[in-house]
């Protein structure tokens, strides 16, 4: 195998592959990035965690059929640290290749390509058609709330809930919850809920997030029943797994009566809240409190620091009250609400409250901490 590119190119590439090579793995093949060169100088480049797999496409001058694989954070080093000019990448004999350019010449090991895990091959029975960028916002507003531990099941991953001309897209982790809500185009008629990795919506945010992405609407084809989905553009294609399993009834965790509604400056309150999360950092839980009444908001956190009393002018239109909450899921959600005024809903001071964007679309459901 041989090819001659320019390291632009290849270096684009690699660092998509990257995103799906782990960084731990019992299976030393994972760690490499298969190479493959075509009769027609197509050169692809899969990388793969067994949970996402990405291949991408680049085109060589000259080239040589045949296909390795080579150690991928490695290859990726030796391509970073050469000059922008035409780079050879060429396997001899005894496992060895050659990464070389005008200056430079470098000898690695390689792995024998027949290792590398093949991939099954399947049909999608239904396609998801969404707006890139809607894709992108609705997963940077839930994708943060997917609970951490991988222990938890399914909701370490992210719920697509898709109806007639809509998907629902909802994380949670037991402390709160994203929902953010899109309308789309359902060319399969059908309902259907699937579930992604929170891991893997970061990485496909990454992907299809690069200016050389060029479609500015993307299409999932998925297969509920063999748990896998694909993304296929001209030069990439990502498969993924999908997380078996049933979600959590979303619906029903949303409280659907409250005592209270607030609409607050959201500036002024992210502001606001930082500031007490300064005082709250070395306390239980990152408390912060709330004490709303008829025309002011009073937020206070005291720690062994320090403390402090912020004051908001609001109009609150139902019950005072004084409630705790943890100010680190405070302000995640606040950042990523995108209007001027969030509409503030509470009930009492343990059960749910609610944040939603003055124009709906969105609703960021937070547990309180009860104060002692």
């Amino acid at each position: 195998m041989k090819f001659i590119i320019r390291k632009s190119e290849l270096t684009r590439a690699i660092d998509k592959t990257l995103l799906a090579l782990p960084s731990r793995s019992p299976l030393n093949i994972y760690k490499g990035i298969l190479i493959e060169t075509d009769e027609k100088g197509i050169v692809k480049l899969t990388s793969s965690d067994s949970e996402m797999r990405i291949e991408e496409k680049i085109t060589a001058a000259e080239f040589e059929p045949g296909r390795t694989v080579l150690p991928g954070k490695l290859f990726a080093d030796i391509i970073r640290t050469l000059p922008d000019e035409t780079i050879t990448v060429s396997c001899g004999e005894n496992n060895t290749a050659f990464i070389t350019t005008e200056r430079s010449s470098f000898q690695i090991s390689t792995i024998d390509a027949d290792e590398y895990p093949g991939l099954e091959e399947y049909e999608e029975d239904k396609t998801l058609r969404i707006d890139k960028d809607t894709f992108i916002d609705m997963i940077s507003k839930t994708n943060f709330a997917a609970s951490k531990v991988e222990a938890r099941g399914v909701i370490v991953g992210s719920l697509l809930d898709i109806k007639d001309d809509s998907i629902t897209m909802v994380s949670l982790d037991g402390f709160r919850m994203a929902v953010a809500r899109s309308q789309i185009s359902n060319q399969n008629e059908t309902n259907a809920k699937i579930i992604i990795s929170a891991r893997i919506l970061n990485s496909l945010t990454k992907l299809i997030s690069d200016e050389e992405f060029e479609n500015n609407e993307i299409a999932i084809g998925y297969n509920e029943k063999r748990a896998n989905a694909e993304i296929i553009t001209e030069n990439s294609r990502i498969i993924i797994s999908l997380i078996n399993g049933n979600y959590l009834d979303y619906e029903n965790l949303l409280p659907k009566n409250f005592k209270a509604e607030v609409t607050l400056d959201k500036n002024e309150f992210r502001k606001s809240i930082e500031r007490a999360s300064l005082m709250s950092a070395d306390g239980r839980n990152n408390l912060v409190k709330l004490r709303f009444t008829d025309d002011n908001l009073r937020i206070t956190a005291r720690s062994e620091s320090g403390n402090l009393e912020d004051n908001i002018p609001v109009s609150v239109s139902g019950a005072d009250i004084e409630i705790g909450f943890n100010s680190q899921y405070l302000l995640e959600g606040l950042r990523v609400i995108d209007t001027e005024n969030i509409v503030f809903k509470y009930d009492t001071n343990v059960r749910p409250c609610t944040m939603e964007p003055e124009n709906g679309g969105y609703t960021y459901m937070i547990l309180p901490v009860r104060i002692l």
